[in-house]
């Protein structure tokens, strides 16, 4: 029959129809997400199926019997090929935000060729045409569409290639490429079916590598993952808005380190389960260490839907004959709220769920207030980086006096960063981004070298001061390399290791890495000074354990002294004195606290009384002799 046909060969038909159609399956039987381009790449699957099943009824007809049937079946079989190919387009303009180059009207620009061909078979059917006048006509305008359609699909993912990872890049190009061969060797041996083969295994491509369920599926829960939440929300942000609310298991990383990951993790599906079930209106996400978010799509009442949520977590869930009650805190987007971009909506959320596990935190909304304030955290982000690379940060110095004499004894260097406008940023901002993102170990070695330049200038001797305190962060402990690095910039400028002082807090001092970094430091020389003392867990017999010179007392320790005197401050200061440490008190405001700190026996003074911090030319000029 398909000899008679005219068909040499239907082999690489007959591999395409059935790998099509467990693609199919297989897409139909999981969990899709709500995207335009999940919805797209379905639409593909169909009609791609519809066309080489309708291919293979055609050619099944014997060709006696091509004048009593319906041209309308022929017109539908090339209006499937017109629209198969289109699809393809359609496909890699949602998946790759080809709407942003031209709005509705690429899609609707891009159909004209698609409309001409309908049009053109419209007034004639399917009359007259013999098979092999159709299967000629089949190559040539599938092969002539393929081309024309993948070509554009080429220039999307050109466009769109730094915002998609290297498996999408991979996937797409080699979907296309297979494509543009397949239409190649198509127009070389019109009488082979390769056209249907290749497009079907340009489409088992795009399954595997970039449209495949389990990729945006989290295990241990089965709800979707991250990175599935990041093409929904960037899906969701440019047409119906984001509207839902996430929620953090408080102390989930001290479970695991109390109770082992196992036992934890072991709850983790019952919790997926139980989303899946009850939250089915929206789509349920696992962002990793105990963090969860709620995307709806419709608007509904968070305040019910959290209120559902507390009540189950009220209860114990159990795994096997295990049991365990999980304290939760939820975070509230409010409606309406505007965000300009998918990177801005994450920053937010990973601020709000980094703020829900905070002890004592209740439930709260992220609104304009809460928007604002992450901008402004990302901004001084970005100004911090610009500012490392440049290596403009700002030292400054503020001096430490003998508190007898008020005699300039040292000083302490503290780094500012300066607006594009040339106002100073609170350290208080800018801080705590460099140590969450790391960027406080460059910051901290780039001030130790500007202490370095200007001891090496001269600046210590001119003020006559004998050591100038510089600051380590506990992330910079974490270094092992630490000591060689701050001796490598020492070396290079030819400064004592006496005339530099290390300060570092007792929590940081004590954490991962803080011990032996200060073993280490001491035996090459380097005088080390506990910095903050009284914030944390500071007591005599902890930093006694630790081989420090001296000990800075923190100003919030000093001010509650003076707002309420009590024993504690004097008792303090002559034990520690008795352990063999100088003592520095911190912010000294009023000659009357420089008094009674000295009768206790305070040895050195840091405040306000005396200087604020000031850029190191002004400091020269001050205290230069």
């Amino acid at each position: 029959m398909f000899a008679a046909a005219g068909i040499s060969n239907i082999y690489f038909f007959l591999a395409a129809l059935p790998v099509q159609l467990i693609i199919l399956f297989f897409y139909m039987n999981h969990r899709q997400l709500p995207l335009r381009e999940s919805r797209s790449f379905l639409y593909l699957m169909a009609v791609n199926t519809a066309v080489l099943l309708l291919n293979l009824l055609l050619m099944c007809v014997n060709p006696g019997e091509w004048p009593s049937l319906t041209p309308w079946l022929v017109l539908i079989f090339f209006s499937g090929v017109f629209m198969d190919t289109y699809l393809l387009f359609c496909y890699f303009c949602d998946a790759l935000k080809g709407d942003e180059y031209g709005g509705k009207w690429v899609k609707r620009i891009t159909f004209l060729p698609v409309a001409a061909g309908i049009l053109y078979f419209l007034p004639k059917g399917g009359q007259g045409l013999a098979p092999c006048d159709m299967d000629a006509i089949y190559s040539m305008l599938k092969g002539s569409y393929l081309i024309f359609y993948a070509g554009l699909s080429l220039i999307l993912v050109w466009l769109r290639r730094k915002e998609n990872s290297f498996r999408r890049n991979a996937g797409f190009v080699s979907s296309l490429l297979i494509v543009l061969a397949g239409a190649y060797v198509r127009f070389f041996y019109p009488q082979v079916l390769f056209g249907g083969y290749f497009y079907t295994l340009a489409v088992f491509i795009i399954y595997l590598t970039v449209r495949n369920p389990d990729f945006y599926v989290e295990h241990q829960t089965r709800l979707l993952n991250k990175a599935a939440f990041q093409l929904v929300i960037d899906d969701r942000i440019e047409s119906s808005g984001i509207h839902g609310f996430g929620f953090v298991i408080k102390d989930y990383e001290e479970g695991r380190i109390l109770y082992g990951g196992p036992f934890i993790d072991s709850f983790l599906d019952n919790i997926g389960h139980y989303l899946q079930k009850e939250f089915g209106r929206g789509h349920a996400f696992y962002l990793d260490s105990g963090r969860f978010f709620i995307l709806y799509r419709n608007p509904v009442s968070l305040k019910e839907e959290t209120d559902r949520l507390h009540r189950r977590f009220r209860n114990p869930w159990t795994s096997g004959e295990r049991s365990a009650y999980f304290d939760i805190c939820c975070c509230l987007l409010e409606k309406g709220l505007h965000f300009e971009s998918t990177d801005e909506l994450v920053q937010v959320v990973s601020s709000a769920f980094d703020a829900a596990h905070r002890p004592g935190q209740e439930d709260f909304t992220i609104g304009e207030e809460y928007l604002s304030h992450v901008k402004r955290q990302v901004y001084v982000r970005r100004l911090l980086k610009e500012s490392l690379d440049r290596d403009s940060l700002q030292v400054y110095l503020q001096p430490i006096v003998l508190s007898g004499s008020g005699k300039l004894e040292g000083a302490e260097a503290l780094v500012r960063l300066a607006d594009h406008d040339g106002s100073i940023i609170s350290p208080a901002e800018f801080i705590p981004a460099a140590e969450s993102s790391g960027a406080v170990t460059v910051l901290g070695l780039q001030v130790f070298r500007k202490v370095c330049d200007f001891i090496k200038k001269g600046g210590m001797e001119k003020c006559g001061m004998q050591w100038i305190n510089v600051n380590v962060s506990p992330v910079q402990c974490l270094g092992r390399d630490l000591p060689e690095k701050l001796e490598s910039i020492r070396k290079a400028y030819n400064v004592p290791r006496s005339f530099l002082h290390l300060e570092i807090t007792e929590q940081g001092a004590l954490g991962p890495g803080g011990l032996s970094q200060i073993e280490r430091l001491r035996r090459l020389g380097y005088v080390m000074i506990v910095d903050d003392f009284g914030t944390g867990y500071s007591n005599s017999s902890r930093v006694k354990s630790i081989d420090f010179s001296g000990i800075k007392i923190d100003m919030s320790l000093v001010r509650a002294h003076f707002q309420k005197p009590d024993p504690y401050l004097p008792n303090l200061v002559k034990s520690l004195h008795d352990l063999g440490f100088t003592i520095t008190a911190e912010g000294v405001e009023t000659e009357t606290m420089a008094r009674e700190l000295c009768a206790m026996g305070c040895d050195y003074f840091q405040g306000f009384y005396y200087s604020r911090p000031i850029p190191m030319d002004e400091f020269l000029k001050k205290y230069g002799k």
